[in-house]
């Protein structure tokens, strides 16, 4: 599990989420799409978002389809 932050001086922002997973079967010799599941948690307050995601690695595509 990951938790990344973010801070903004300027605005003033100060947000992170946390619990971070991402999950895959990993790439394939003769394939070039990954594909997975992803999910989060706010840090500063509550909420959850979960969904799946896909690479196409030669054409540097990322989607992401997902509900919270």
């Amino acid at each position: 599990m990951a938790s990344f932050h973010y801070n903004e001086l300027a605005i003033p922002v100060n947000y992170y989420i946390r619990e971070v997973n991402f999950k895959s079967a990993g790439m394939r010799w003769n394939v070039d799409t990954i594909t997975g599941e992803f999910s989060l948690h706010s840090g500063p307050a509550e909420g959850t978002i979960k969904g799946n995601f896909g690479m196409k690695l030669k054409e540097s595509e990322l989607s992401f389809s997902c509900c919270g």
